[in-house]
């Protein structure tokens, strides 16, 4: 029997049966509105409207989530459909330019509700299920957006790379490769940003480099080098000193970047990270026994952290890092945390966070905003309602 109250997610194989299932539809709700410039005149067809919410990050962040889009009529008017009941925050040509493209006239500048520029003092749309919030008004106005022209190379002493991917972190955007060999980033609003390059030599990635840029107000043209890849090895020691490393462990690590390995830790507590990217990296238990927690982790005799990073250099290798456990279940989790600066180290495995930047292999969209899913249903099993 499934119990009564919350909807709950059950397995469905070949012998399933059901019977008396209540299918609960949520009305929609819904926003519509209109985009017009400071005269009152329609801001036209095509400019990007994105519905978002606002949700919990780690360590206190706020993370924007994409509830839906829509593009304006050629009366500027959008409509925003298939919307949940809760909080909802309008921006115009964003969050961090997701979706947004230029017009005949140009670039609109990012705007939010309550004709802001920002998502922190945007005006909130509080919506109940199957309500209609209509006449929403944003007055929008254009802005000069440059190109971010990149040429990258490295890393040195290895085979050249077929291509490399670019990426300014928070953003989303497009890029193309030129026949010379630069990479074009297109419609960069003024301001200061940090892009990330990756070499790539078939489906293996060779190297990481980094740089901070300012757009004013002219394109910006950016050469960077990517450094090649590095190493970090250690051993996992345990509160009691004659203890040996639990069987079956795993140590992570995971760079803000999103690049990501795992490795197991053999019978003497080692543990090897190869082929690591430039970046931080924040370690984690993968696999552990219950009642095993991460205390703390030293590399070169200094106590890794936030505020104090470990720092490698271009092909840095570091070999001295432990990872001290504990058996006491009731004890905080810790990270740790290294960074391997720009042009310098490396990460096998790929994979996007939350909270952080972009994606290691140039992923053109911004981690920080939350992709909607394309559709949901709610179902709910009541008692008595289904025998599995």
């Amino acid at each position: 029997m499934v119990p009564c109250g919350r909807p709950q997610l059950q397995r469905i194989d070949a012998t399933t049966q059901f019977r008396g299932i209540d299918f609960r539809l949520n009305r929609e709700a819904i926003i519509r509105g209109v985009l017009a410039d400071a005269e009152g005149k329609s801001a036209g067809v095509g400019s990007s409207v994105t519905a978002v919410r606002k949700e919990e990050g780690e360590k206190g962040t706020v993370r924007l989530r994409v509830a839906n889009s829509a593009k304006t009529d050629a009366g500027g008017r959008f409509v925003l459909t298939k919307l949940e009941s809760g909080t909802y925050f309008v921006c115009v040509n964003g969050p961090n330019g997701l979706n947004a493209f230029p017009d005949a006239g140009g670039w609109y500048r990012e705007t939010w509700y309550g004709n802001v520029g920002s998502a922190e003092d945007a005006k909130a749309l509080m919506l109940k299920e199957g309500e209609e919030q209509n006449d929403i008004r944003i007055t929008v106005e254009r802005e000069q957006r440059y190109r971010v022209i990149i040429w990258p190379s490295g890393p040195e002493d290895q085979p050249n790379p077929d291509r490399y991917s670019v990426h300014i972190e928070g953003r989303s955007h497009t890029s193309r490769r030129e026949p010379g060999g630069s990479y074009v980033i297109p419609g960069i609003p003024p301001g200061r940003y940090r892009l990330v390059s990756v070499a790539w030599l078939g489906s293996e990635y060779q190297g990481e480099g980094e740089t901070t840029f300012d757009v004013t107000s002219a394109d910006v043209t950016l050469r960077i080098l990517v450094g090649g890849l590095g190493e970090i090895q250690g051993v996992v020691k345990s509160d009691d000193r004659q203890a040996k490393a639990p069987s079956g462990l795993m140590i992570g690590i995971e760079s803000h970047e999103g690049a990501a390995q795992g490795s197991d830790v053999d019978t003497a507590g080692h543990f090897t990270f190869g082929r690591v990217l430039p970046g931080s990296y924040e370690f984690k238990l993968l696999k552990n026994p219950a009642g095993v927690v991460l205390r703390s982790i030293t590399c070169r005799g200094a106590v890794v952290t936030p505020d104090t990073p470990l720092r490698i250099g271009d092909r840095e290798k570091v070999k001295d890092c432990e990872v001290f456990l504990g058996t006491d279940a009731s004890t905080s989790h810790f990270s740790g945390y290294a960074t391997l600066s720009g042009g310098d180290a490396a990460i096998t495995g790929l994979a996007s966070r939350s909270r952080k930047r972009s994606l290691p292999w140039g992923h053109v969209g911004n981690p920080d905003v939350a992709s909607p899913p394309t559709s949901f249903a709610i179902v709910t099993l009541t008692q008595d309602s289904a025998t599995l």
